[in-house]
């Protein structure tokens, strides 16, 4: 499967001729038609929405979790937190206080704690016994004052000094200690799930919601299972887009955007694309590359006109120095004209990446759980939060004990 869609070319060379000309004529009204045949397309086509959607959906690998109740949250643990957190903690620590009992662990280890939002309610609610684990100083210090969480500032990493640490506490807490980590960034998952290993006398359950994997440091997989079938077919394993298409929001979200919603990524992205092809194309814009990219990227234009004069007013701010406003206004117009008509296939692109991302991440998970299962390591994974309100949903459940 790895080899059949194993790619070389650039992205670019990947769209069939047949399929651009079709989605060129697909209306933002049309997008949400895409997996119902309602669409008129290729087979070829039609067979890739179909196989990436069966990828995602028909595995086995991943569980829906059944909840016999959901912890609703008290009033004073709720304040301050958005729904969509609302939804993740409230789930989480049902979830987390079900195998807890099951496991008979009564002590927790949440890492990457943050403000302590989980410590707090399975705290208060579920009467466990939480320390918190947290990189920054000032959420460690805020967890305690607003919440009362007791947390502790680490920075996790592979380290054995590190791994001493959290065996320290987790030895103060007391035998069938569970770990919690309530979507953990780029390496950190993985970093959880070497430690684990490692923490054969403290630690016997591990609840972990991983996100973000484009903030990986590597994108090479852990599990030896992986790196076996890689070389022997002599393919490659995914490159940072994958990582970073298997980091964005659901498609079951995107088949729920308004014409408007559509229209405004789309401008997004054509204007970011032009703003990235005239800094790479004038050298003396590179030194402002990185201010310029991070206000475009939380910027939005209604139309080319308003990009084209804030991008302006932005190298006056950032190179006060260049004058000759005219050539960039005359580049960035060139461009706008050279590229607009391939500005109807963004959507419909977006579309098929939406498509197949939840299959690329559903690749890391299970290079995640081989990992463990090498090690002998009982491992599942479960759906836990509704993936409209949080994309990404999968839970990894590994418990040391059967």
């Amino acid at each position: 499967m790895l080899k059949q869609q194993s790619y070389f070319l650039p992205i670019t060379l990947l769209l069939i001729c047949q399929w651009i000309m079709i989605m060129k004529d697909w209306k933002f009204e049309d997008l949400h038609n895409i997996i119902d045949n309602k669409l008129c397309y290729p087979n070829s086509l039609q067979e890739f929405i179909t196989g990436c959607l069966n990828n995602s959906t028909s595995t086995g690998l991943v569980r829906e979790w059944t909840y016999t109740d959901i912890i609703k949250m008290k009033q004073d643990i709720a304040r301050g937190m958005k729904l969509k957190k609302q939804h993740e903690v409230s789930c989480l620590a049902s979830v987390v206080e079900e195998i807890c009992k099951e496991c008979n662990c009564t002590s927790l280890l949440d890492i990457g704690s943050g403000l302590g939002y989980l410590g707090d309610i399975l705290m208060k609610q579920c009467g466990m016994k939480v320390v918190g684990v947290e990189r920054v100083t000032e959420r460690v210090q805020s967890a305690f004052v607003r919440r009362d969480v007791p947390s502790v500032t680490i920075d996790i990493n592979e380290s054995q000094k590190c791994v001493d640490e959290i065996n320290e506490i987790c030895t103060s807490l007391g035998s069938n200690v569970c770990i919690t980590g309530l979507h953990c960034c780029g390496d950190l998952s993985p970093t959880i799930l070497h430690m684990f290993y490692k923490l054969i006398d403290t630690v016997s359950l591990l609840i972990l919601i991983p996100c973000c994997y484009h903030k990986r440091a590597s994108f090479n997989p852990i599990s030896e299972t992986i790196n076996d079938i890689l070389r022997n077919e002599g393919i490659q394993f995914l490159s940072i887009y994958g990582f970073r298409l298997a980091s964005e929001n659901s498609f079951e979200n995107w088949l729920s955007q308004s014409p408007s919603d559509h229209q405004q990524h789309c401008n997004h992205v054509c204007y970011r694309s032009i703003a990235e092809i005239i800094i790479n194309k004038y050298v003396f814009l590179s030194s402002a590359s990185s201010p310029l990219c991070n206000r475009l990227r939380k910027a939005r234009y209604d139309n080319f006109d308003n990009f084209s004069e804030d991008f302006i007013r932005m190298i006056k701010e950032l190179i006060p120095d260049f004058k000759d406003h005219a050539t960039i206004e005359g580049a960035l117009s060139e461009a706008y004209l050279r590229f607009s008509p391939f500005f109807s296939l963004i959507e419909p692109f977006t579309g098929l990446q939406m498509c197949i991302r939840r299959s690329i991440e559903l690749l890391i998970l299970i290079d995640y759980s081989l990992y463990l299962k090498e090690r002998g390591l009982n491992c599942q994974l479960f759906n836990i939060f509704d993936e409209k309100i949080s994309p990404h949903n999968i839970a990894i459940i590994v418990k040391r004990h059967n």
